[in-house]
């Protein structure tokens, strides 16, 4: 592990990340070197954009997935290496808006009809 990473973990438990969390940034920190083959601490904003943009449009990943790893990268980039962080440069995923599932009132219908006792027909 780099000096690096272990100064990351020590940040990530200074500002009381959960352990889940912790592991989740190492990983997408792994994930970025891996990409590159290179140290994270060695790449720079160019490489930033170029793996997101990997992630959204050659791996489809949802923007949940690539809103994560984004937020590892600023963390190791902002706190750990005390790097600036160009927002403008490097936009955040806009999440995706889903509508939320509408029944019509035939399969409402079909609902109650199935219901065997009284109690939860709603009579």
């Amino acid at each position: 592990m780099t000096v690096f990473k272990e100064k990351m973990i020590q940040d990530m438990k200074l500002r009381n990340f959960s352990s889940r969390t912790q592991v989740c940034y190492l990983r997408h920190i792994e994930h970025f070197e891996n990409f590159f083959d290179s140290d994270a601490d060695s790449l720079n904003s160019d490489h930033i954009r170029e793996f997101l943009a990997h992630a959204i449009d050659v791996r489809n990943l949802s923007t949940g997935y690539v809103n994560q790893a984004y937020s590892a990268l600023r963390f190791f980039f902002e706190s750990t290496l005390d790097q600036h962080w160009d927002i403008k440069y490097i936009p955040k995923v806009k999440k995706q808006k889903k509508l939320p599932v509408i029944l019509s009132k035939k399969e409402i219908q079909a609902i109650f009809d199935r219901v065997n006792n009284l109690k939860h027909k709603g009579y």
